[in-house]
């Protein structure tokens, strides 16, 4: 803007005030002169907005705020490094049975250390004379003994016969006589190859979907093994409303008033707004037009013709802060939408469910995650949208990974052998210990007492020996005394 071309006088050394908010300042450093003349260009730059990262795998769309993305599959990170609408990127991930076989051989190696350590402990005759190992007959050193070889010998909580469920069938073996763990990898390489998934629940804290609707999630150190069932009370649903026949070609104007609310449950101030049709549209063309007003206003809604032919307004959103109303101002009838004048309402449903019979929470909208102090407890799955009722079945397998652990926070934890024996032998050492010390204080005290009685003693001694002295002397005055008679 240069003010119609006339341009602007300056009358102060200070800032100049132009238009559009611009500025403008000078210098000390030159000179200027009556009747210069220069202009000024004056653009706003246009920043890059920022956008979400938006992918799409195995045909669902994700939107993430960030271009690194951890949480779509368990174990693996995408890293987004440009965007190409047009390029497909497949990625196969596969199962490493060298690294298992690997890490089975270590635990092995790691158990049979345990084994032959404790062994060594209890293999002391007395007729062989010598010294018996610290350990030997202990009963705590004999629990532990028999808790690691039972995580070898049992089934793995959560699995019956119907799979593979021990490690046997892994291909380890265990001596009978010494306990031992010897290890064949052809078994445990077959089942990796033709069943990968069964050598996975032996090994590791798993969990399934046995059957149903559903998608498993994940589980917790929490959940517990079992089985469990997972029902739906109250399915997630849009808010939707429709006619009850099939929306006609317009015989006159109609205009359809809707409410469309986006805070039902918070009191939310619904938008209200009006949609105009004209006679003669068809119900393809009404629907084009409602959802041309939906999109103008960014509504989360969509008109469409059902399979019936009614004409349906559904929120696009799932969850009760959604509500949709519509009414008509012409009766339902031939040549209308048939939304009719009495209007139409309705609100969305949030999904409330079961796992095991005992309630779950919801997390972000359709996933039913097991509760604190239940069973249950860290069991999450996806439930279906629109459906309730039983949805399906659950297994939670506490492998090799997860009994492990257990055991060991058994033997060592708070209420473990170990560390009951352990706190024992410490307060039976500070028994041993403050009892010495007593001991010490006493013989200290009865020397003390000795030391002073031996020193009265020789005090008393000296005195009689001074008086033995002095009787002696006057006993040889006496006898000097009578021979002088």
């Amino acid at each position: 803007d240069d003010n119609g071309g006339l341009g602007f006088d300056a009358t102060s050394a200070g800032p100049i005030a132009l238009a559009d908010g611009v500025t403008l300042a000078f210098e000390d450093d030159g000179t200027l002169r009556e009747g210069d003349r220069f202009s000024v260009d004056v653009f706003n730059p246009e920043l890059r907005t920022p956008q979400d990262a938006i992918l799409e795998v195995n045909g669902i769309t994700i939107r993430k705020s960030s271009n690194t993305v951890n949480d779509v599959f368990e174990g693996l990170t995408f890293n987004l490094n440009s965007a190409d609408p047009n390029k497909t990127v497949n990625i196969n991930v596969a199962r490493d049975s060298g690294s298992v076989e690997e890490t089975l051989t270590a635990f092995i190696g790691a158990y049979n250390g345990v084994v032959g350590f404790l062994r060594g402990q209890f293999a002391y005759d007395p007729a062989d004379g010598g010294r018996a190992p610290p350990l030997n007959g202990d009963s705590a050193a004999r629990q532990v003994e028999r808790d690691v070889k039972r995580v070898i010998a049992a089934r793995m909580e959560g699995l019956g016969g119907d799979t593979v469920s021990s490690l046997s069938e892994l291909g380890i073996e265990s001596n009978e006589k010494t306990g031992i763990l010897s290890f064949t990898p052809m078994k445990l390489n077959s089942l990796m190859r033709d069943d990968p998934v069964a050598v996975e629940r032996v090994l590791t804290r798993f969990g399934e979907r046995l059957s149903g609707s559903l998608e498993f999630v994940r589980r917790t150190s929490k959940s517990q093994p079992g089985k469990y069932d997972v029902t739906v009370t109250q399915a997630r649903t849009r808010a939707e409303v429709a006619g009850d026949d099939p929306a006609e070609q317009l015989a006159n104007d109609e205009q359809l008033t809707f409410s469309f609310n986006r805070r039902a449950q918070n009191d939310g101030n619904p938008s209200i707004f009006t949609v105009d049709l004209t006679s003669g549209d068809t119900p393809e063309q009404q629907a084009s037009k409602i959802n041309g007003v939906f999109e103008d206003r960014s509504y989360a809604m969509n008109a469409f013709l059902d399979a019936t032919g009614a004409l349906r307004i559904r929120a696009t959103d799932y969850g009760d802060d959604f509500a949709i109303s519509v009414s008509s101002n012409r009766a339902a009838g031939v040549g209308t939408t048939q939304l009719g004048i009495a209007g139409r309402a309705d609100t969305g449903t949030d999904l409330k469910g079961l796992i095991n019979g005992a309630p779950a929470d919801v997390v972000d909208g359709n996933h039913l995650k097991g509760r604190k102090g239940f069973q249950t407890e860290g069991i999450e799955v996806i439930a279906p949208d629109d459906i309730d009722g039983h949805i399906g079945k659950v297994r939670i397998v506490d492998g090799l990974a997860a009994k492990m652990p257990k055991i060991i926070e058994g033997l060592t934890g708070g209420k473990g052998i170990l560390r009951s024996r352990s706190a024992g032998v410490s307060t039976r050492i500070q028994t041993l210990e403050d009892e010495i010390t007593r001991q010490s204080r006493r013989i200290e005290a009865t020397e003390s007492r000795l030391r002073r009685q031996f020193t009265n003693m020789e005090v008393t001694m000296g005195k009689l020996d001074a008086l033995g002295s002095y009787v002696t002397q006057q006993m040889e005055s006496i006898a000097n005394m009578n021979k002088k008679k």
